[in-house]
């Protein structure tokens, strides 16, 4: 599996180093950021746990929580409004790793998290004041960042709401813009290419909000605008419907947002409408509910819509080590 942490649903192994999306995992859970919570979701059974909030666990306070990644040692990383966090998925102890107040930062819209192959870690949102929009690179271990590709930094297209982000195990960078398109950024310069959007590539585009790419295929995946999840391929720029009330079967998708690339290729998805965490198989769009608070619940434990608050909250999926971020501004996740 790609070393990455989405935007939003966090499943995450147990137990178990991921060496491939190929590979099954032995064991693993399903970890959901919300701007207040972590949310830990059974596959097998959809039964809901909070594993870190203000009251559960100790550490600063849960707040503007926008994305989580999975550390190799079944740790989180969790990108918040003040900074960059590691969460104890077993106590939901908390310690803060990047401290954005020392740079006069402060995350005020959206974010995703992804991982480079050097260790370093992505990350976007929306910081200061509107016109400060972009892709960030920080160091976990120096508590330092930098601008990657930003207003500042880098030239191409311009940054609307850089949401999902993903770094395939090749290095190359992508950024799901709502406001614009799937953008490629040249990690050494900042550089943005469009690659798919309105205007940019084949098919219809649908817009971009999460975000995830698979190693098994070479696509990405994106939730777009009302029911639809594409696949997009970094290559052409061609767009394909992958799900969506007409395309594949069960239950109806109506707000989809957080997306992961599960370890077998399968794709899962969070849609805020329905309240709903769906398994989808990307070759022929259907889709079976892993968890859910909607009209045909499925687990047990916190609500969905009671936990975010509304169907545009902070979300980000990931699985095993890749976060689609889709999660991040009063955006349900990527």
């Amino acid at each position: 599996m790609f070393t990455r942490t989405s935007i939003f649903v966090a499943a995450v192994l147990l137990g178990g180093t991921v060496a491939s999306q190929a590979a099954t995992p032995p064991d693993y859970a399903i970890y959901i950021a919300h701007q207040d919570y972590v949310l830990m979701v059974d596959p097998a059974t959809g039964n809901r746990t909070t594993i870190a909030s203000t009251s559960v666990g100790s550490g600063d306070v849960v707040s503007g929580l926008r994305a989580v990644y999975l550390e190799d040692n079944d740790n989180l990383i969790g990108l918040m409004e003040s900074g960059i966090y590691r969460f104890d998925t077993d106590t939901g102890d908390r310690v803060e790793l990047i401290d954005f107040a020392t740079a006069s930062y402060f995350m005020t819209q959206k974010g995703g998290l992804a991982k480079e192959q050097d260790g370093s870690l992505l990350f976007t949102g929306t910081y200061d004041t509107p016109t400060n929009r972009g892709l960030l690179r920080g160091d976990l271990t120096a508590g330092t960042f930098v601008e990657l590709s930003t207003p500042n930094t880098g030239s191409g297209e311009t940054l609307y709401y850089p949401y999902g982000v993903v770094c395939t195990s090749a290095g190359n960078i992508y950024l799901a813009d709502p406001g614009s398109g799937v953008i490629q950024v040249n990690p050494s310069t900042g550089e943005r290419t469009m690659i798919a959007s309105s205007s940019v590539g084949t098919g219809t585009f649908r817009g971009s909000y999460g975000m995830d790419y698979s190693e098994i295929d070479g696509l990405l995946y994106i939730t777009s605008a009302d029911e639809y999840v594409q696949s997009v391929d970094p290559n052409t720029g061609a767009c394909v419907d992958v799900a969506n009330n007409s395309v594949g079967t069960g239950p109806t998708l109506s707000y989809p947002r957080g997306i992961t690339v599960s370890h077998d290729g399968s794709l899962l998805v969070l849609d805020g409408g329905e309240e709903t965490l769906f398994r989808i198989d990307p070759a022929t769009g259907n889709r079976t509910v892993i968890s859910s608070t909607g009209t045909s619940p499925v687990g047990t434990g916190p609500d969905f819509f009671l936990t975010f608050g509304s169907f545009d909250s902070y979300l980000s999926l990931d699985e095993g080590g890749s976060m689609g971020g889709s999660d991040v501004s009063d955006w349900a996740l990527y």
